[in-house]
């Protein structure tokens, strides 16, 4: 096998998962879950006309074959002090192992998600601060320290809208479907 330096990415990127069938039930618990995720058995049930037993069983399956990769909580960053969302392009130097920067870039506290994308750069990083200066003091410190990171590009966001119902929306198309 040849171990040039985007082989690691190349592996990445060859990490395909297998596509699951879901029925109009599954879809439906998903869009329940998806609006509230603490909702319990019994409730969620009752939303799509089964048992709580039978539920469970398709929370477990659908958790195990990785649709549901977690529950969690949405935090409101900008509420305690991390007011600012930036994105900060990456390339990597020629001949580089980039797959050594991508796991490096997933160290990093302040980095909320790590892209690899296509076109001039390697790598589309989101970050969340608790201000100008703290963005500043990462990128020096943290970011460009890296070994390999060749030049950066910082986009700071002055308005973030997470689509409400993006989750809901999207499964009512996959339901379009199976109806």
């Amino acid at each position: 096998m040849n171990e040039g330096p985007l082989q690691g990415l190349a592996d990445r990127l060859n990490e395909t998962a297998d596509t699951v069938e879901l029925d109009a039930v599954d879809v439906q618990l998903l869009k329940a879950l998806a609006q509230d995720s603490r909702a319990s058995l019994k409730s969620l049930a009752q939303s799509v006309g089964l048992s709580s037993p039978s539920i469970s069983e398709r929370i477990t399956r659908l958790t195990s074959l990785g649709v549901i990769k977690r529950f969690s909580v949405d935090i409101d960053w900008a509420r305690i002090g991390y007011t600012v969302s930036s994105y900060v392009s990456i390339s990597v130097k020629s001949g580089f192992d980039r797959d050594q920067v991508f796991r490096r870039l997933l160290d990093l506290p302040s980095i909320e998600s790590v892209s690899i994308v296509t076109g001039g750069r390697d790598f589309l990083v989101q970050m969340r601060t608790a201000g100008f200066d703290d963005l500043r003091r990462i990128l020096a410190q943290e970011l460009w320290t890296i070994e390999g990171v060749d030049n950066t590009e910082t986009q700071m966001a002055i308005y973030y809208q997470d689509v409400e119902d993006f989750a809901e929306r999207r499964l009512g198309e996959i339901a379009k479907h199976h109806n």
